[in-house]
C-alpha cells in the first residue's frame, strides 16, 4: 500500500489524478482566452503583450503545478498555498487586461481555480482564492457591478 501524505490523506499521485481535468481545463479556458484576445475580433482595448505575458505564465505554471509541484511529497501543504497565490495574482491579471464581455471566460477559469485549490489544498488556501479574488475582481471591475458609477 502507498504511503499516506499529510496532505488530506492522500498520496501526492491521488492528488495529482484529482486535480489532473481542472487542471487540464485550465490550461485550455487559457489558451482560448490569449487566441481570443490576439485574433482579429479582438477588442481593442485589449493590452497584447500582457495578455500574452500572462497567459504563457498561467499554463506553464498550471503545467508545473501538475508534473511537479502537486507529486512533490516533501512540500506537505505548500502546494496549496503556492496555488492560491497564483491563480488570485492571474485571474486579478486576466480580469485587468481583459475587457468585460471576457467574464464569462473568466468565471470558468475561476471555477476550476476552485476545484483544483480545493483538491490540493483543503478549506483554508479554497477560502481565501475565492474571497481575494472576488474582492479584487470587484474592485477592478467597479464601474461594470455598480452600473458606470464609482464606490
Amino acid at each position: 500500500m502507498a504511503a499516506r501524505s499529510s496532505r488530506y490523506g492522500f498520496t501526492p499521485q491521488e492528488q495529482r489524478i484529482s486535480a489532473l481535468p481542472s487542471t487540464i481545463s485550465g490550461i485550455l479556458i487559457l489558451v482560448f482566452i490569449v487566441s481570443s484576445g490576439i485574433g482579429p475580433w479582438r477588442n481593442e482595448n485589449t493590452n497584447l503583450v500582457l495578455l500574452l505575458a500572462i497567459g504563457t505564465i498561467g499554463t506553464i505554471y498550471l503545467i508545473a503545478l501538475d508534473f511537479f509541484i502537486i507529486p512533490a511529497s516533501t512540500l506537505g501543504s505548500l502546494p496549496g498555498v503556492i496555488n492560491a497565490i497564483m491563480s488570485i495574482m492571474g485571474l486579478c491579471l486576466l480580469t485587468y487586461a481583459l475587457p468585460d464581455k471576457a467574464d464569462i471566460y473568466l468565471g470558468l477559469l475561476f471555477i476550476t481555480l476552485i476545484i483544483t485549490s480545493a483538491l490540493i489544498s483543503g478549506r483554508r488556501a479554497s477560502y481565501a482564492s475565492l474571497f481575494f479574488t472576488l474582492l479584487f475582481t470587484t474592485m477592478i471591475r467597479q464601474d461594470y457591478v455598480c452600473g458606470g458609477e464609482r464606490l
